[in-house]
């Protein structure tokens, strides 16, 4: 537990780094101090930020399911110094940030014709319910056409049951996530083409 004499520059002195366990409904906030290496395993794993932490409480020795909200960063040092956390409780509204990644877009014909490709969102917020879920969306790109792009709304229909998109995309479910541009090589081998 964090005690009132560790301030910052103690702790950086100490090697060590506070933190925070946010409080839920019946649940309060846990003040705790992490070892100095503790942002960086959660940065150096894959999907750290959604992956599920686990830290014991130092009164009751309750285990608590946590995932990283986030990690702040001095200005000058890019040193960490302090992490946030949110506790993980199956079966209610848990805030995650997903991220996003592209596949298959070289397989695209159009891509593959010379069109541009432009991803426009890497991450999305959602409400998880779920004991497990997906460490990232996985954007399949080869269908995309200049006119087709993938969108906000696509990427809803392939959220597994009992994941939500935030209500911040409910007015851009239109919005593209990856999209092809076309180009002046696209424009001409479509028009020799069509000649």
């Amino acid at each position: 537990m964090r005690v009132e004499a560790d301030t910052l520059e103690k702790c950086i002195v100490d090697k060590l780094m506070p933190g925070v366990i946010k409080g839920r409904e019946e649940h309060d906030d846990i003040d705790l101090i992490f070892p100095w290496n503790c942002p960086y395993k959660v940065t150096r794993v894959d999907h750290g930020q959604v992956r599920p932490w686990h830290a014991v409480h130092p009164e009751t020795e309750e285990e608590i399911r946590c995932t990283v909200q986030s990690i702040d960063y001095h200005m000058k040092t890019k040193a960490p110094y302090f992490m946030e956390l949110q506790r993980y409780i199956v079966g209610r509204p848990n805030l995650l940030r997903m991220s996003i990644a592209p596949v298959q877009e070289d397989k695209s014909l159009h891509f593959q014709a010379g069109a541009d490709f432009r991803f426009l969102v890497d991450h999305v917020w959602v409400w998880c319910f779920n004991d497990s879920y997906p460490a990232r969306f996985e954007v399949d790109c080869a269908l995309l056409t200049p006119r087709n792009p993938f969108r906000v709304g696509d990427l809803e229909k392939m959220l597994p049951h009992g994941m939500y998109l935030h209500k911040k995309y409910s007015h851009a479910k239109f919005q593209a996530i990856a999209r092809l541009k076309q180009t002046n090589v696209y424009i001409n081998r479509k028009n020799t083409l069509e000649d």
